[in-house]
């Protein structure tokens, strides 16, 4: 079971995170608060933000699957 998880988690993270990305993307672009630049910012920081969070959440869960295998 471990083996699986091991195996198959840093393809769901980096799909969920595509993903993530993809629906601010387009929630931020569809919104018609701001100019396009701000948009284009707002997606560039968002997008990072999520990368961000992703990447911390796979360092600790892959803490854990070490921790586990002990």
């Amino acid at each position: 079971m471990i083996d699986l998880i091991e195996k198959y988690t840093p393809k769901m993270i980096a799909f969920f995170t595509v993903l993530v990305v993809i629906y601010g993307a387009f929630s931020i672009m569809l919104s018609q608060e701001t100019t396009l630049g701000f948009k284009l910012l707002a997606i560039i920081c968002y997008s990072a933000l999520v990368v961000v969070l992703m990447y911390l959440y796979f360092k600790v869960l892959s803490r854990f699957i070490a921790w586990m295998k002990k």
